[in-house]
């Protein structure tokens, strides 16, 4: 026989990570992560997502947009342009180059283009 599941109490409440998930509407995993992090409880049993979900933003050619917004304009899944960026892909060629051509091996003329890795939409 296994172990009781273990309670946990944030905003004068004790439930299971299980039962807070539910709750909360974020997945058991998230719930372990804020823990492993040491994020205070009141953070760690919140419905707000954090970290890799949360909406980040990119800036290019004047605009600011989620990535999942650049998705949908330019026609690009999601995962792509986060793959690029985290790869170290600049923001330009992670938008405008078609999936499956190659990057260009010499670096461009250092546009302004950025990913605001820390900004959240609110």
């Amino acid at each position: 026989m296994g172990r009781p599941p273990k309670h946990y109490t944030a905003h004068n409440k004790t439930q299971t990570l299980k039962e807070w998930a539910k709750e909360l509407g974020v997945s058991i995993a998230t719930l372990r992560a804020r823990l492993y992090n040491r994020l205070p409880r009141d953070k760690v049993f919140t419905s707000v997502k954090r970290g890799r979900t949360a909406k980040l933003a990119l800036t290019y050619g004047g605009f600011r947009l989620t990535y999942r917004e650049w998705a949908a304009k330019m026609k690009i899944s999601e995962t792509t342009i986060r793959a690029r960026i985290h790869r170290g892909w600049t923001v330009k060629d992670a938008l405008t180059i078609p999936v499956g051509e190659e990057r260009p091996t010499i670096e461009g003329e250092g546009d302004d283009d950025t990913a605001d890795s820390g900004d959240r939409e609110e």
